[in-house]
């Protein structure tokens, strides 16, 4: 149904016609399998390190359940990064309750926003995959493992999702 088209800079040195041209799939792929046949295909890593971005709001109630739910998983190889967006209630105090070198806790001194304080963690972040997970959520202990399986399955998927469930307070 498509137009495939070989990017002369992937196979300049591989097809010796002109790379602009439409190729059918068939002569795409075989052309692929030819370069993957001359260049080790570098397989990406899938037991390195999760960064859990927690951004934070006003969420003294809910946060310990958020943090022990990282901590119960039984994929143990993460970080967990909280940034608390100029919370005004005793969310700090909730977190200085934890003592695991995996959390780490930044305070920002104006509140921004959710997405401003994901991104404030993303560019910390020391992790291979990153999970964004809000302070009031609770999650599966299970789900870093079966995020993981899944990039074990298919090392090249750039994103694995989970279903949702919402739950009232």
């Amino acid at each position: 149904k498509h137009n495939v088209y070989v990017l002369p800079y992937r196979f300049m040195n591989e097809v010796s016609r002109p790379t602009t041209n439409p190729v059918s799939n068939e002569d795409a792929q075989k052309e692929y399998n030819y370069v993957r046949s001359k260049h080790n295909l570098l397989v990406p890593p899938s037991d390195g390190l999760i960064t859990v971005a927690m951004p934070l709001y006003n969420h003294e109630k809910f946060v310990g359940k958020a943090i022990e739910a990282v901590l119960a998983q039984t994929d143990q190889n993460f970080e967990l990064l909280i940034c608390d967006d100029a919370s005004t209630d005793k969310s700090a105090e909730v977190v200085a309750g934890y003592k695991d070198s995996r959390i780490h806790y930044f305070n920002s001194d104006k509140n921004e926003g959710q997405m401003p304080s994901v991104n404030k963690l993303l560019k910390m972040s020391k992790g291979d995959f990153f999970i964004s997970c809000s302070s009031d959520d609770v999650i599966d202990p299970t789900l870093f493992s079966k995020l993981r399986e899944e990039f074990v399955k298919d090392p090249f998927l750039e994103h694995v999702a989970s279903q949702n469930d919402f739950i009232d307070e």
